[in-house]
C-alpha cells in the first residue's frame, strides 16, 4: 500500500467516525516523539565469541532440518564439491556475484541470465552466498543484488548456501544493522528448509522454496 492509498483510506475512516481533524493532526505530531519513547531493551549486540555463534547457527539449522558443513578459505570449492556428489547435484545456478574460487570445477554452474520459473524447476539446484546469518534464529538472509534475485532462491528444489564466519550475527537487531546500505533490495530470509503446515496439521517441504538446504560455513 503506498503513502497517498493509506492516507485516503485514513481520511475515510477519520470522517467515518467524525473525529477531529485538530485533534488527529496534534496526535499525528506526537507520534515520532511517543515512538521514540518506547522501551528497547532486547539484546541488541552479541555476547557470543564467533566459534559459539557458528555453533548455534550449526545446532537451530540441524533443528530447522536443514545440514551445515564447515570449511576452510582454502578449501571452499573441495567441500561443495564433496556436498554435490554426496547429493548427486551437477547442474547448478550461480549467481554472477558468487566468488568464482569456490566453484568446484567438475559442476555445471549456469549463470542466471533472467531464466524462466519453468527452467529453474529443470535444474538440479542453486547455489549462493549470504549477506547476513542470524545464529539465535537459524535464519539466512539474501539480497537481491548481491546473492543474486529472489526467483533462484525459490524455485529450485535444492539450495547450498555459503556463508562466511564474519556474516554471522547473534540477534536480529544486528542483521538490520546489517542490511541498513540493502534495505531497499528484495530481501529473503529463510530458516532451514522451506516448510509450511495445511489445516490438517499435514507437514509439507518444498511448497514455498527448496526441500533441501545446504550450508556450508567458511572459517
Amino acid at each position: 500500500m503506498n503513502n497517498d492509498s493509506k492516507t485516503a483510506i485514513l481520511t475515510r475512516v477519520r470522517h467515518a467516525i467524525g473525529a477531529d481533524a485538530t485533534q488527529t493532526g496534534r496526535r499525528e505530531a506526537q507520534r515520532p516523539s511517543d515512538w521514540a519513547q518506547v522501551p528497547r531493551q532486547y539484546r541488541r549486540t552479541s555476547t557470543l565469541p564467533p566459534q559459539e555463534r557458528i555453533t548455534l547457527l550449526q545446532a537451530i539449522l540441524k533443528h530447522y532440518g536443514a545440514t551445515s558443513y564447515i570449511a576452510e578459505r582454502n578449501n571452499v570449492a573441495e567441500v561443495i564439491a564433496h556436498i554435490l556428489r554426496q547429493r548427486q547435484k551437477q547442474k547448478l545456478v550461480v549467481p554472477q556475484e558468487f566468488p568464482r574460487q569456490w566453484i568446484p570445477a567438475d559442476i555445471e554452474g549456469l549463470s542466471d541470465s533472467g531464466l524462466s520459473n519453468e527452467a529453474l524447476d529443470k535444474i538440479d539446484g542453486v547455489l549462493t552466498g549470504c549477506t547476513v546469518a542470524i545464529a539465535s534464529t537459524g535464519t539466512i538472509v539474501l539480497a537481491s543484488g548481491r546473492d543474486g534475485r529472489r526467483a533462484i532462491s525459490l524455485v529450485p528444489d535444492y539450495k547450498l548456501c555459503v556463508v562466511r564466519q564474519d556474516q554471522i550475527v547473534e540477534f536480529l537487531a544486528e542483521a538490520l544493522e546489517v542490511l541498513q546500505p540493502v534495505k531497499t533490495n528484495p530481501l529473503t530470509f529463510f530458516s532451514g528448509p522451506s516448510a509450511t503446515v495445511d489445516i490438517e496439521m499435514t507437514r509439507v517441504q518444498g511448497v514455498h522454496g527448496p526441500r533441501t538446504l545446504d550450508v556450508v560455513i567458511v572459517l
